[in-house]
């Protein structure tokens, strides 16, 4: 990293912002590299305790360097307000955006620049999980891969081939992780009657790295079928789910999280 990034800006510190900057400096990128600008005083008690730099727009011209790579990391509704500050900063370098549903080719008409990358990435980025996707109209341009290398310090990466892709990402990597946590939720509810609070982390604990040494070794399918026994108590169960529409249902919620993605884009155009 050290060789490849020069200065790492965040532009915005929220939720994304800072898992992204947990996640390198887990990496062992130094603090030193990062800077933030930020409008939210509550973010100000992260960035220092964390020795981030804060900054503000008018300090954007002078970090031109060409290694330097600035994340766009508003929400939606504060774009328009976030990339006029941004032109006018005299900022020319890579620009990163974060911001779910505002097309590359909006992003980069109100920038009056063609140096930007989209990326999506997931909370998970703070623990060096996360999953980001990326998509550029120059896949294998040189700031596409600076991008890539940034992430890749923080998870997986995928090249998307397609922009209409991110909405599919959104809702399956992004938002499906909240989804399975809230079906989880419902495991940790029925634990309640069984085991007091700090027996049943450890048993979740178990369970989610246990159901990923499972996958690996057999994949879900086949995994199912070791646990449900024909005519078991498991059988019983899936039948009931089954037939209550459980795969519909999760399946409707990533239709629903996908159409709220496409219509934050036509917000937008």
């Amino acid at each position: 990293m050290e060789k490849e990034f020069n200065k790492i800006i965040f532009f915005g510190a929220g939720n994304i912002a800072q898992a992204i900057m947990l996640g390198l400096l887990e990496a062992k990128t130094s603090s030193t590299k990062l800077l933030a600008i930020n409008k939210n005083p509550m973010h100000d008690v992260f960035l220092r305790k964390h020795a981030i730099k804060k900054i503000f727009p008018k300090d954007l011209g002078k970090l031109n360097h060409p290694n330097n790579i600035l994340l766009l990391a508003v929400k939606p509704k504060d774009i328009n307000i976030a990339v006029d500050q941004l032109r006018f900063s005299g900022y020319e370098g890579t620009v990163c955006s974060l911001a779910a549903g505002v097309s590359l080719r909006k992003i980069s008409q109100l920038l009056g620049s063609d140096s930007v990358v989209r990326a999506m990435p997931t909370t998970a980025s703070a623990f060096g999980l996360g999953t980001t996707g990326i998509y550029s109209d120059k896949a294998r341009g040189q700031k596409t891969k600076l991008i890539k290398k940034l992430f890749d310090k923080i998870g997986v990466t995928l090249i998307l081939k397609k922009e209409k892709d991110m909405h599919d990402f959104t809702a399956v990597v992004g938002s499906g992780q909240a989804f399975l946590m809230q079906l989880l939720k419902e495991y940790e509810r029925g634990l309640a009657s069984l085991a007091d609070q700090k027996k049943n982390k450890a048993i979740i604990k178990n369970l989610l790295r246990s159901l990923f040494l499972q996958f690996e070794m057999y994949g879900f399918e086949k995994a199912i079928k070791k646990i449900a026994s024909k005519k078991g108590t498991t059988e019983a169960g899936l039948v009931t789910l089954h037939k209550l529409g459980g795969n519909k249902m999760l399946n409707e919620t990533f239709k629903a999280t996908k159409i709220r993605s496409q219509e934050i884009e036509n917000e937008f155009k």
